[in-house]
């Protein structure tokens, strides 16, 4: 529903399905090699080695991949997202006809998962140092009047904190780097909290979508905790695509299929665990297991051979490609 800029990934492992099947013959709506520009970091071991062993495994163009130098840590600040980020990758897909060849952006291993918080002026600070002086001198006089002046005191101090919270909640601008990318060509949008999705069907000519849907990227990341563990995703994933799918899906999902569609929120998404579970078992791709109730796949539960892919309530994990 959201472009989730606020929250961030500590260790994404897979690469977005779509990304995975990139030389399969049935074109549709599957991405091409030339339609991938690779971002890997100078700075971060095995980085740009990765990045390009990547390319030749999937054919991607060796002009497709942008190196930038920024810090190694999980964490860059905002200044340098701007400054050494978003000026290269933005070039890439200015030069290449706007960005229309390119399709998905593919982070590596190597590049920061998170843009921390912009720098906050010295005058924000000052306003919400008097807004807060200003709660707790109305909070004191609230326990010394009754009557109509406690009405009136209540009303100005309700003010004063629901303008704190809105100054507190406009300065909560950390994002990951991955969402902040999907917005690389839409120029000026909010850094604070959420930017709704003009993708998400709930949102589709919403009047406070501040972006159009052409100018989102699909960002996914190729990540490990090492190395190695990046390589052999590369190569697991192709061996996977050759010798087709085997094992057994696990779907957690939290209530029982709903004899009508539900609308939305939470419900929404539990239906469309139950309708993966559906197409699995009606075009016998996989067996399937389903748990349908609040509580979780418990240890040792799993029986039969690795699982191939996990759908669980708070989002998908593929393992074992």
């Amino acid at each position: 529903m959201f472009i989730n800029r606020y929250c961030f990934v500590f260790l994404m492992i897979v690469v977005v399905m779509a990304v995975s099947f990139l030389q399969q013959k049935e074109a549709g709506a599957s991405l091409k090699p030339e339609e991938i520009l690779v971002v890997a970091n100078k700075n971060a071991s095995e980085s740009v080695g990765l990045a390009r062993y990547y390319m030749r495994e999937r054919g991607v163009p060796e002009e497709n991949l942008v190196q930038l130098w920024v810090t190694d840590r999980e964490t860059l600040s905002r200044e340098d997202y701007q400054s050494r980020v978003v000026p290269p990758v933005r070039r890439f897909l200015e030069e290449h006809a706007n960005g229309e060849n390119i399709r998905c952006l593919l982070t590596m291993y190597g590049v920061p998962l998170r843009v921390g918080a912009a720098q906050v002026s010295q005058e924000a600070e000052r306003r919400l140092k008097q807004m807060e002086e200003r709660r707790d001198l109305l909070q004191g006089l609230l326990e010394k009047v009754e009557g109509e002046e406690k009405e009136d005191i209540q009303g100005q101090l309700q003010n004063v904190r629901e303008r704190i919270s809105l100054e507190k909640r406009e300065r909560n601008t950390s994002a990951s780097v991955d969402s902040e990318l999907a917005l690389v060509l839409s120029g000026d949008y909010p850094l604070a909290m959420w930017v709704p999705n003009p993708h998400f069907a709930g949102m589709q000519g919403a009047r406070d979508v501040p972006t159009g849907s052409n100018r989102i990227l699909m960002v996914s990341r190729l990540d490990g905790p090492d190395a190695d563990t990046v390589k052999r995703i590369i190569h697991d994933s192709i061996q996977t695509e050759e010798a087709g799918l085997q094992g057994r899906a696990y779907i957690d999902a939290r209530w029982p299929m709903p004899e009508e569609r539900p609308r939305g929120g939470y419900g929404l998404y539990d239906y469309s665990l139950q309708q993966a579970a559906l197409h699995l078992e009606s075009k016998d791709i996989m067996p399937v297991t389903v748990e349908e109730t609040s509580k979780l796949f418990q240890p040792g539960g799993l029986s039969g051979s690795s699982p191939i892919c996990w759908l669980v309530q708070s989002g998908q994990v593929c393992a074992g490609l």
